[in-house]
């Protein structure tokens, strides 16, 4: 009876300390939802599954990203990506006559699910980019539970194409 008390109340608690996956929803305007799998269903509703172990490296991401939208600059890197865990921010560079725009989309796999959010979109200005970047960040960050104040983070860029004159 010893033994079988504290089995119980284990296998009881586990299941609620298995969540390891938050579901962003794509407007920023529902809750964060937590699971500890994902459906097709999920990801067709709007919401972008990201491992919760990786929010943080997601979030200096999207800081990354915002910084660079925020000042018009050219820039030497056709196309790069941002890894965060099982999540990639891929970025491609378009030119434009006053200042470079740039296609941001942000893939996830998990458990053979996989989803996308555009980030940034060309036909728009980057402060609108911007903003939008902004929005999912003040989003993430509004929930106390899965986000705390970050310590310092440097993203990683990876696949870096660098424009060549020749």
């Amino acid at each position: 009876m010893k033994i079988i008390l504290p089995l119980i109340c284990i296998a009881f608690f586990l299941p609620a300390s298995a969540q390891k996956v938050a579901l962003l929803h794509r407007s920023f305007k529902q809750p964060i939802v937590y699971t500890d799998s994902i459906t097709v269903e999920q990801i067709r509703t709007g919401y972008f599954p990201l491992q919760v172990n990786n929010v943080d490296t997601f979030y200096a991401n999207l800081k990354y990203l915002h910084d660079m939208l925020s000042t018009r600059q050219r820039v030497k890197m056709e196309s790069f990506e941002l890894h965060a865990g099982n999540s990639i921010i891929i970025t491609d560079r378009v030119p434009m006559a006053y200042g470079d725009r740039y296609n941001i989309l942000a893939k996830t796999k998990i458990a053979e699910v996989e989803a996308q959010m555009r980030l940034s979109n060309q036909e728009e200005p980057n402060k609108k980019s911007a903003k939008r970047i902004k929005k999912l960040m003040d989003y993430i960050s509004k929930n106390k539970s899965l986000f705390r104040a970050p310590t310092e983070i440097h993203p990683r860029i990876y696949y870096m194409q660098v424009i060549s004159d020749h």
